[in-house]
Formats: C-alpha cells, structure tokens, sequence
C-alpha cells in the first residue's frame, strides 16, 4: 500500500489501509467502517480524529488548523440539525428490514418493502428503544477521549444501530448527546460551525448536497476569511481544487 503514498506524491504524510468492509449505501456497514478507523487510528498519538470523505479539502492551512484545536482541546465537533430530529427517530427506532441488500438504492420495489414494513412499525407502537435520537451531518471532528468512549461501547453500537436508515447521520449525534461528553458539544445546533464543515443542503441534489463549482468562488472565499470552518464538501471541479489549494498556501 505504500506505492499509493508515491503515486499521489505525499512527502508528509502516510497512509493506512484497514481491512475493506463491503459498503452499501446507507447502511450500518458505514459504521462498522469508522469504528474500525477508528481503532486503527488510536494506535497514534492524535488528539482529535476528523471524519472526512472524498470530494473534500480543507478550507485552512495545517498550521490553522493545529492552533485552532488545541485553543479548542475538549470540544467535540459533531453537527446537530434540529429539523431532522423526528426523521433520525423513523430511522432508528424501528427495523428496515432491506437496507442491506446490496440492490437496495436500484430497486424501488425493496425500498417500497422496506418503507412499507417501517410504517407499519410505527403504527403499530413499536420502538426499538425509550431514547430520542438525533440528527446531523455525518462528518464529524472528536477528540481522543471521546473516540476511546465510542470504541468501549462498540458491541452495542453495532447491535443497536443493525437494520437502521442512514444511522451513519444518528448514531455520532446520539452515543454524544447521551454521555459526559454532551458538555463539550461545540456550537450545538449551529448550521455549519457545528462540525466545521462548509456543506451546503440547501442546493441539494437528491440525496447530496450541492457540488461545489468556480460560481461560488466568492461564497468560498468568504468562508475562508470569515469563519472557522476547516472543511468543505463537496469539489468535484479540479480548477477549483487548485485555486482552493493556493489560497490556502498563502
């Protein structure tokens, strides 16, 4: 694996394969993924784990980056959208019974089945548990104590978060809300400061936020100027890649 760090010319950094985990979208796969990120990554010495995907970059430097969470040490970063509350309850609280077939985003017919069974979950008072849930981005920035906290409960995690919708989006928000770490929650319920991440829904395209492109270079740059948010999500427009990377570097 290490030809990879070669080929995409990293000079400072390495990378870490863990073992794969066949995803499926929206899934509970995606958790047992970062719980085993997770575990891989507290075999170094990092204060703070940062939760990013593809199609993601930095909005500051390293070294911006470094003085603002040590001034932040203890605060978790973790979004929380108060609007889709009651939506990560229908998510969690009962059995969707075809999200892990690998068909599922391809055939209506699974998710007219698999929607079907959830309502009539709901009608009939079923809850899989007494808890309210809640809902955020799934990207997330977590300190090291918190992370160590999520790994001791892991076995439950993955039992209560077995057959959910998108639990990827609940289950951070929820283990949080619920702990000794809810304290430390940073800007809770703010839009994007939550969990520093620019992500912008409100141009949403189905199920993905808005794809950032070179129309939006001022609302960038803006962000960058005027915010403390590290992240943005998504780029898929290499021009725009580039002028992100230069204006960081200076």
């Amino acid at each position: 694996f290490r030809s990879y760090k070669k080929t995409l010319g990293l000079q400072f950094s390495d990378m870490i394969e863990i073992p794969r985990v066949d995803l499926i979208w929206a899934s509970s796969r995606e958790i047992k993924c970062i719980l085993s990120a997770m575990e891989e990554a507290m075999k170094y010495e990092w204060d703070y784990f940062h939760y990013i995907t593809e199609n993601d970059m930095p909005l500051k430097s390293q070294q911006w980056i470094d003085i603002f969470f040590e001034a932040n040490k203890g605060s978790e970063f973790i979004s929380y959208t108060p609007q889709w509350y009651k939506f990560a309850n229908y998510k969690c609280q009962v059995y969707h019974i075809c999200i892990d077939n690998p068909k599922y985003r391809k055939q209506k017919i699974l998710h007219y089945i698999d929607h079907g069974w959830a309502r009539i979950q709901y009608v009939l008072g079923f809850r899989r548990s007494k808890k309210k849930f809640y809902h955020g981005s799934g990207y997330f920035s977590v300190s090291r104590e918190f992370v160590n906290y999520v790994l001791s409960n892991k076995e439950n995690i993955i039992k209560d978060y077995s057959k959910t919708l998108c639990g990827l989006e609940v289950f951070m928000q929820t283990i949080c809300y619920y702990s000794k770490f809810r304290s430390n929650i940073y800007m809770f319920e703010s839009k994007y400061d939550g969990n520093l991440r620019y992500i912008d829904w409100d141009r949403r395209v189905g199920n993905s936020p808005h794809t950032f492109t070179l129309d939006d270079w001022d609302d960038i740059v803006d962000k960058m100027d005027n915010s403390n948010l590290c992240f943005i999500r998504k780029i898929a427009d290499q021009e725009l890649v580039d002028k992100i990377y230069e204006r960081v570097k200076e």
